[in-house]
């Protein structure tokens, strides 16, 4: 029987979210993507996202709080919350869809974060602070924002870049709080921090994928971050050495989607 995958959107907790259910059958897993600073979450249209649902798994695509429809302003570190709250409705199982109100149902035995970039960061935090996630996969993430960009051996772009094109080409889409949203960024001193989870993290499993040539977020980092978390079938690093740095477009490269899938469906 053909799939047809069911579009949704729905609200909790201020997070506004688009949501795939693939039908007649719906599928028991769920996985969550979490896109980039400055970036935007991928669409239904998506061929990533489409193939997902197609290979079994209900997508979820939430918008940070203080972005795009969610509810609220921008900390960067509720990023986090986020996730915590798209994860929280995903395990519920039933939500109001806001165009014609019906009511949406599912059953997800499983929770899986996917991110890119910043949301790499974003969905190694969430998955280290929620009992409910088994799955992350983090690619071209920065891991310490103390020292991102800092580190005079690493070439790095940091955050600086960012607040000037976010508030020349997106002003209402990325609402931060203030001023010392960006400061508490550039600083480091944020609760995104994944290094800061390495015990949590080692007992999750994690995918993490960086290409060799980023120029933005360190893949050596990246690298010296996987040694912390421990030889284990649990934890895999794959570095594409000809590619530079991406987010959720990874994806799109058939290796990676392969590798992806592959990780979500074996636990």
């Amino acid at each position: 029987m053909p799939v047809s995958i069911g579009r949704h959107v729905i609200r909790h907790k201020g997070v506004t979210m688009n949501l795939m259910v693939p039908t007649p059958n719906i599928p028991r897993r769920a996985v969550i993507l979490a896109y980039g600073l400055p970036g935007a979450p991928l669409t239904y249209s998506d061929s990533a996202v489409l193939k997902l649902a197609e290979a079994g798994f209900i997508v979820a695509l939430p918008q940070y709080l203080g972005t795009f429809d969610s509810y609220g302003r921008c900390t960067i570190e509720n990023s986090v919350d986020t996730l915590l709250y798209a994860i929280e409705i995903l395990r519920r199982g039933k939500a109001s869809d806001l165009y014609d109100l019906s009511t949406v149902r599912w059953r997800a035995r499983s929770v899986s974060l996917v991110g890119g970039s910043f949301g790499g960061s974003v969905v190694l935090v969430a998955g280290a602070k929620s009992g409910q996630v088994r799955n992350i996969v983090a690619m071209a993430p920065p891991v310490d924002y103390r020292t991102y960009a800092k580190d005079p051996e690493h070439e790095e772009e940091g955050f600086g870049e960012d607040k000037a094109i976010m508030r020349r080409a997106q002003p209402f889409t990325w609402r931060f709080s203030s001023d010392g949203t960006w400061k508490k960024a550039i600083s480091g001193n944020i609760d995104l921090n994944a290094v800061d989870y390495i015990p949590q993290l080692r007992k999750r499993r994690t995918l993490l994928i960086h290409g060799w040539k980023d120029k933005s977020v360190s893949a050596e980092k990246t690298v010296s971050f996987h040694k912390l978390l421990g030889a284990s079938r649990d934890h895999k690093l794959l570095i594409l050495k000809r590619h530079g740095h991406f987010g959720l477009s990874a994806l799109h490269n058939p290796r990676v989607f392969k590798e992806v899938v592959r990780w979500l469906k074996n636990c």
